[in-house]
């Protein structure tokens, strides 16, 4: 979940993972860690990631409904 969390939030804010890398000062590696799983980053670290991705730490630990999720329009679902 917070692998995939931090994936989506990367992608939402049209960063690579290069570029969050240098954000953090870590490597491309790590960030890829973090995103497939291998590797959990520290409080620390997490608390950097989402002040540069724009989130909280607790959306990219906490299960959300799907209707929060990142990406999720609710006037699509209304138009229909």
């Amino acid at each position: 979940m917070l692998a995939e969390r931090i994936k989506q939030y990367r992608m939402a804010v049209g960063m690579t993972q290069k570029e969050l890398a240098g954000a953090i000062n870590a490597s491309q590696n790590t960030i890829s860690q973090y995103e497939s799983g291998k590797r959990t980053p520290t409080v620390k670290r997490l608390l950097e990631i989402s002040a540069i991705l724009g989130c909280s730490v607790n959306e990219l630990t906490v299960p959300l409904a799907s209707t929060d999720a990142v990406g999720y329009d609710k006037n699509e679902d209304e138009s229909q």
